[in-house]
């Protein structure tokens, strides 16, 4: 029974992948759309407003919140392709720092090893 699910899982994610594409697609003719005129990748209210609509159509209230961390992922990887196409192709915003470069230099408020700074013991050497 286990094995059917699974196969069930799989060729629905067949069918996310194919979506996610598409949708990539899209993101990417936004971001060239934005670029071209100047325009902020991240609009709050936009954002907001689709979470909104998206868990509305939420049939099963158990769902509800899970669909919103999911559209919230999917908005998130748009937005750094998207930046990456803004800022020219440079690290997209979802790019982390290397945290063992040691020309890295953070600046926090408050004296060194502050509970402020949430990587202050990475960051002690």
């Amino acid at each position: 029974m286990l094995n059917k699910y699974r196969e069930e899982i799989d060729k629905i994610d067949s069918e996310f992948v194919k979506l996610f594409e598409k949708r990539m697609d899209v993101a990417k003719k936004v971001g060239e759309y934005k670029k071209e005129r100047n325009m902020e990748i991240f609009v709050a209210e936009r954002e907001k407003a689709i979470l909104e609509k998206r868990t509305a159509q939420v049939e099963n209230p158990e769902y509800k919140k899970y669909a919103a961390d999911f559209f919230e992922n999917v908005m998130r990887i748009s937005r750094s392709l998207q930046s990456k196409i803004v800022s020219n192709n440079m690290k997209s915003a979802i790019e982390v720092a290397n945290l063992s470069d040691e020309t890295l230099k953070v600046a926090y408020p408050g004296i060194a090893g502050s509970s402020l700074c949430p990587y202050s013991k990475q960051l002690r050497r």
